[in-house]
């Protein structure tokens, strides 16, 4: 058992980051010490969990299958706007027509709710993971918030995009997601 307490301080000393960067090394190294420690099952287990499985950088994203799929904005024909309770809440996106892996101005106008510092406009592909995609929306005066942002190209030529404003009390998915269709 030390020597598996020991095998884990010189992994995890070997596997810090230097210059941003992290060292990688190979399974084959860290299977190679497996004889030397005539591990019992237990031990192979631990060993496999914290030395093998974490150089294999695999993530799975899981798509929201879900997820609407109708568009219910025509963003390219202008503003669009809908009523949550007593909150009027309209998106428009600049420059028109909307088109992905270009810079585009968001902004959301809200009435009939109190001022924020900031929104957040979340976007992103009915169930297709596209990465992270948050647009932080600042004030402008008058209920309006204004950010740019990029809306990156699918590589399976999907167009339909939800933007969901996220921030506002009492303003919740699906009633604050505008969902609209983008050129490639």
């Amino acid at each position: 058992m030390m020597k598996i307490m020991l095998l884990l301080k010189e992994v995890r000393q070997r596997m810090t980051r230097k210059n941003n960067e992290r060292i990688e090394f190979t399974s084959i190294y860290s299977l190679s010490l497996l004889p030397d420690l005539c591990l019992k099952p237990l031990q192979l287990f631990l060993f496999c969990m914290v030395i093998v499985l974490p150089q294999r950088s695999l993530t799975v994203y899981a798509a929201d299958v879900s997820a609407p799929s109708v568009q219910n904005c025509e963003i390219n024909g202008g503003p669009c706007s809908r009523k949550v309770g007593r909150v009027s809440v309209t998106l428009d996106i600049d420059p028109k027509p909307v088109k992905a892996m270009n810079e585009l101005i968001f902004t959301v106008t809200l009435n009939g709710t109190g001022e924020y510092g900031y929104l957040k406009l979340k976007l992103q592909m009915p169930g297709m993971f596209m990465g992270n995609n948050e647009v932080k929306l600042v004030k402008a005066g008058n209920g309006k918030y204004t950010g740019k942002g990029v809306l990156p190209k699918c590589h399976s030529d999907k167009r339909l995009w939800s933007a969901t404003i996220i921030g506002v009390p009492g303003l919740a998915p699906p009633e604050s997601s505008f969902l609209f269709n983008v050129l490639y």
